[in-house]
């Protein structure tokens, strides 16, 4: 695993990559289901999602780096039971969330520091945004707080990319070992919808 020196992954960017302003509703959404890209890996999930309306109890469930909420509102659709938050950075990305998706509950914050009680949350994903944080550590730290003892952490990430513009890490296997001390690794394999990703899924023991 590897950190750039310099991270350009501030409020700033972010808000300038979520302005959609003065559009409409209606242009925002057809922006929404264009995009095909990093939300598109809620898929990697969807059986496991699919398998939870079998259980018929009401679940909170955090996206972590969840930009406009769209990978939220794709997983809501698929697990018809789940109270679901997306967390971003972005003042941009809340406000869009806010106004498209109202079955989903915006959450402005930094991954490093998530404004929840501890094991507030059931299951926690993180679809192609941890390699974007300040610290992946604290990161780490803060999504297992705030999951639920026995509950299940997904994350999708870009394998071994470099660290460029707006990738603050490479991620390998190493990375993979922070996990360890946290809980068990479920499942490890290559994403089925994403180029040259992975999919990690833990249960926190």
């Amino acid at each position: 695993m590897e950190k750039k020196e310099t991270n350009i992954n501030t409020k700033e960017y972010w808000n300038d990559r979520f302005f959609f302003e003065n559009k409409s509703r209606d242009e925002m959404l057809d922006i929404f289901n264009r995009i095909d890209g990093w939300e598109g890996d809620i898929l990697d999930f969807a059986p496991f999602l699919k398998e939870l309306n079998k259980k018929n109890e009401k679940m909170k469930i955090l996206d972590v780096g969840g930009g406009i909420g769209a990978a939220s509102e794709r997983a809501r659709k698929i697990y018809l039971n789940g109270d679901f938050y997306s967390l971003d950075i972005s003042e941009s990305a809340y406000k869009i969330c806010s106004e498209l998706f109202p079955e989903i509950k915006p959450v402005l914050s930094t991954m490093e520091k998530i404004p929840f009680n501890d094991e507030y949350f059931d299951i926690i994903f993180c679809i192609q945004a941890i390699e974007h944080c300040d610290n992946i550590e604290k990161t780490i730290f803060e999504i297992f707080r705030v999951l639920k003892h026995h509950g299940i952490f997904m994350l999708s990430f870009p394998y071994n990319w470099p660290a460029d513009a707006d990738h603050t890490y490479r991620l390998d296997d190493f990375f993979v070992n922070l996990f360890l001390k946290y809980g068990k690794i479920l499942e490890y394999k290559e994403s089925e919808n994403q180029y040259n990703s992975k999919v990690l899924k833990i249960f926190k023991d």
